[in-house]
Protein backbone atom coordinates (compact mmCIF):
# COMPACT_ATOMS: atom_id res chain seq x y z
CA UNK A 1 0.00 0.00 0.00
CA UNK A 2 1.54 3.29 -1.06
CA UNK A 3 -0.82 5.60 0.82
CA UNK A 4 -1.52 5.19 4.52
CA UNK A 5 -5.19 4.69 5.43
CA UNK A 6 -7.22 7.80 6.19
CA UNK A 7 -8.34 7.72 9.81
CA UNK A 8 -10.91 10.31 10.80
CA UNK A 9 -12.02 9.86 14.43
CA UNK A 10 -15.01 12.18 13.76
CA UNK A 11 -14.33 14.18 16.92
CA UNK A 12 -16.89 16.88 17.72
CA UNK A 13 -18.86 16.59 14.50
CA UNK A 14 -22.23 16.41 16.26
CA UNK A 15 -23.70 19.51 17.88
CA UNK A 16 -24.66 17.42 20.92
CA UNK A 17 -20.98 16.57 21.54
CA UNK A 18 -20.00 20.23 21.55
CA UNK A 19 -22.95 21.19 23.74
CA UNK A 20 -22.03 18.50 26.27
CA UNK A 21 -18.40 19.62 26.43
CA UNK A 22 -19.43 23.27 26.65
CA UNK A 23 -21.72 22.42 29.59
CA UNK A 24 -18.81 20.56 31.22
CA UNK A 25 -16.56 23.62 30.84
CA UNK A 26 -19.21 25.83 32.43
CA UNK A 27 -19.80 23.33 35.26
CA UNK A 28 -16.08 23.09 36.01
CA UNK A 29 -15.74 26.85 35.95
CA UNK A 30 -18.61 27.14 38.46
CA UNK A 31 -17.02 24.50 40.69
CA UNK A 32 -13.61 26.21 40.63
CA UNK A 33 -15.22 29.59 41.31
CA UNK A 34 -16.82 28.25 44.49
CA UNK A 35 -15.68 29.33 47.92
CA UNK A 36 -15.00 25.68 48.78
CA UNK A 37 -12.17 25.40 46.24
CA UNK A 38 -10.79 28.92 46.61
CA UNK A 39 -8.29 27.99 49.38
CA UNK A 40 -6.62 25.28 47.31
CA UNK A 41 -6.40 26.92 43.87
CA UNK A 42 -2.84 27.73 42.83
CA UNK A 43 -3.52 29.57 39.56
CA UNK A 44 -6.21 30.84 37.23
CA UNK A 45 -7.73 28.83 34.40
CA UNK A 46 -5.12 27.74 31.89
CA UNK A 47 -7.22 26.15 29.14
CA UNK A 48 -9.42 27.57 27.57
CA UNK A 49 -8.43 30.63 29.60
CA UNK A 50 -10.30 33.34 31.44
CA UNK A 51 -10.68 35.45 28.28
CA UNK A 52 -12.79 32.73 26.62
CA UNK A 53 -16.32 33.56 27.82
CA UNK A 54 -19.04 33.34 25.16
CA UNK A 55 -20.50 30.08 23.90
CA UNK A 56 -18.95 30.72 20.49
CA UNK A 57 -15.50 31.32 22.02
CA UNK A 58 -15.80 28.17 24.14
CA UNK A 59 -16.82 26.10 21.09
CA UNK A 60 -13.93 27.50 19.06
CA UNK A 61 -11.52 26.66 21.86
CA UNK A 62 -12.92 23.14 22.20
CA UNK A 63 -12.60 22.50 18.47
CA UNK A 64 -9.01 23.75 18.54
CA UNK A 65 -7.87 21.82 21.62
CA UNK A 66 -9.94 18.61 21.81
CA UNK A 67 -8.55 15.40 20.37
CA UNK A 68 -8.93 11.68 21.10
CA UNK A 69 -6.40 10.34 23.57
CA UNK A 70 -7.20 6.66 23.71
CA UNK A 71 -8.18 3.72 21.61
CA UNK A 72 -11.77 3.80 20.43
CA UNK A 73 -14.38 1.52 21.89
CA UNK A 74 -17.44 0.24 20.01
CA UNK A 75 -16.01 1.37 16.66
CA UNK A 76 -15.80 -2.07 15.02
CA UNK A 77 -19.23 -3.69 15.37
CA UNK A 78 -19.39 -7.34 16.35
CA UNK A 79 -22.37 -9.08 14.79
CA UNK A 80 -23.71 -11.44 12.16
CA UNK A 81 -22.36 -11.20 8.63
CA UNK A 82 -25.86 -10.30 7.46
CA UNK A 83 -25.87 -7.12 9.59
CA UNK A 84 -25.03 -4.05 7.54
CA UNK A 85 -22.59 -2.50 10.02
CA UNK A 86 -21.02 -5.72 11.38
CA UNK A 87 -17.26 -5.86 10.93
CA UNK A 88 -16.32 -8.94 12.99
CA UNK A 89 -17.98 -12.16 14.14
CA UNK A 90 -18.36 -13.27 17.76
CA UNK A 91 -14.74 -14.44 17.82
CA UNK A 92 -13.32 -11.20 16.44
CA UNK A 93 -12.66 -12.49 12.92
CA UNK A 94 -13.02 -9.68 10.41
CA UNK A 95 -15.53 -10.35 7.64
CA UNK A 96 -13.73 -8.49 4.84
CA UNK A 97 -10.08 -9.10 5.71
CA UNK A 98 -8.31 -12.45 5.56
CA UNK A 99 -6.53 -13.62 8.74
CA UNK A 100 -7.45 -10.56 10.78
CA UNK A 101 -8.94 -10.73 14.25
CA UNK A 102 -10.01 -7.75 16.31
CA UNK A 103 -9.53 -8.68 19.93
CA UNK A 104 -9.93 -5.40 21.78
CA UNK A 105 -12.44 -2.82 22.92
CA UNK A 106 -13.33 -1.61 19.45
CA UNK A 107 -15.52 -4.69 18.96
CA UNK A 108 -17.43 -4.19 22.22
CA UNK A 109 -21.13 -3.58 21.54
CA UNK A 110 -21.24 -0.86 24.24
CA UNK A 111 -18.92 0.71 26.80
CA UNK A 112 -18.56 -1.60 29.78
CA UNK A 113 -19.43 -0.33 33.25
CA UNK A 114 -16.26 -1.92 34.65
CA UNK A 115 -12.73 -0.63 34.15
CA UNK A 116 -12.10 -0.38 30.40
CA UNK A 117 -8.62 -1.89 30.50
CA UNK A 118 -9.77 -4.81 32.64
CA UNK A 119 -12.47 -5.50 30.06
CA UNK A 120 -9.89 -5.41 27.25
CA UNK A 121 -7.58 -7.79 29.13
CA UNK A 122 -10.45 -10.15 29.86
CA UNK A 123 -11.47 -10.29 26.23
CA UNK A 124 -7.91 -10.71 24.97
CA UNK A 125 -6.88 -13.42 27.40
CA UNK A 126 -10.13 -15.31 26.83
CA UNK A 127 -10.37 -14.95 23.07
CA UNK A 128 -6.75 -15.22 21.92
CA UNK A 129 -6.20 -18.82 23.08
CA UNK A 130 -9.60 -19.86 21.67
CA UNK A 131 -9.01 -18.36 18.23
CA UNK A 132 -5.24 -18.34 17.82
CA UNK A 133 -4.17 -21.25 19.99
CA UNK A 134 -2.08 -21.05 23.14
CA UNK A 135 -0.09 -17.89 23.66
CA UNK A 136 3.62 -18.66 23.91
CA UNK A 137 6.61 -16.66 25.07
CA UNK A 138 7.35 -15.87 21.39
CA UNK A 139 4.05 -14.01 20.98
CA UNK A 140 3.69 -10.27 21.37
CA UNK A 141 0.35 -9.26 22.81
CA UNK A 142 -0.87 -5.83 21.77
CA UNK A 143 -3.79 -5.42 24.13
CA UNK A 144 -3.41 -1.71 24.85
CA UNK A 145 -3.32 -0.72 21.20
CA UNK A 146 -5.05 -2.29 18.25
CA UNK A 147 -5.39 -5.72 19.82
CA UNK A 148 -4.48 -9.18 18.76
CA UNK A 149 -1.42 -11.37 18.87
CA UNK A 150 1.63 -11.38 16.64
CA UNK A 151 4.07 -14.26 16.58
CA UNK A 152 7.77 -13.49 16.39
CA UNK A 153 8.52 -16.96 14.94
Amino acid sequence: MSDPPLINPMVLIRAADLELLMAAVKCMRAAFASSALAPILISSEVLSGESVRTDEEIMTSLRRTTYPTSHGFTTCKMGKSSEAMAVVDTHGSAYDAKNLRVVDGSSFPFLPVANLYFSKYRMAFTEIPLTCGPVTSNDRLDIMGTGGVESTD
